[in-house]
């Protein structure tokens, strides 16, 4: 961490410091997150330089910013380690009401699965690459419950009465020359998902002190 590395008095020279080192100039921002890293750590300063071999990139600072505040410092590491370094974070992040676990990586996912969905609801730009484009088309036909209205089921009926028609939905089907396997793959090639219902016994999304049927 960079909380207990040395401080310069005059904050001309800090930057200077970490142009040196980095040839650029530090921003406003760095500059105030390493504040609150100080302000947070319960590590005593050293008067001495920041060594040129440490990082104060955004990116360092914050993961300094985010191992401090995880952290409970009113725990002894040596009578509860675990809740000394973790204690915070739990406390800080309960598992949502939707989630049966939640994690660091649970949070990667949902900033990813944030970034992702902008980027396929972003108007098409000339610089994008074919297949990104071919992504946000395809995302926003799936979106776009308008046109499926319209539809309705004519293309799966379509679909169906290709490969031997449906009971419930075609007039004149006949059991004879009917293949529910040649059906179902069928629809499966055309539409990229099971066309018949599946049944499994999983943690309840709403109340995830129970398990149901889905």
């Amino acid at each position: 961490s960079v909380a207990g590395l040395g401080i310069v008095p005059a904050r001309e020279k800090l930057e200077t410091k970490w142009g040196r080192t980095f040839l650029q100039k530090p921003s406003h921002k760095s500059v105030e997150k390493l504040k609150i890293i100080r302000e947070l750590s319960p590590f005593p300063y050293s008067k001495r330089a920041p060594r040129a071999d440490v990082c104060f990139t955004e990116e360092c600072l914050d993961a300094s910013l985010q191992l401090l505040e995880s952290i409970n410092f009113s725990v002894n590491p040596c009578d509860d380690f675990f809740e000394y370094s973790c204690g915070k974070w739990i406390t800080d992040n309960p598992i949502p009401p939707s989630s049966v676990r939640w994690g660091q990586f649970d949070i990667l996912r949902q900033e990813v699965n944030n970034v992702t969905q902008g980027i396929l609801t972003s108007p098409p730009e000339s610089s994008d690459f074919k297949p990104v484009l071919q992504v946000k088309d395809f995302y926003s036909q799936c979106i776009d419950t308008g046109a499926m209205e319209r539809e309705g089921l004519a293309h799966v009926i379509a679909i169906l009465t290709i490969a031997g028609g449906w009971p419930s939905i075609t007039p004149t089907w006949s059991p004879a020359g009917f293949d529910l396997i040649s059906v179902v793959a069928q629809a499966r090639r055309e539409f990229l998902d099971y066309i018949l219902a599946t049944v499994y016994v999983t943690i309840d999304m709403r109340n995830t002190t129970r398990s149901v049927v889905y």
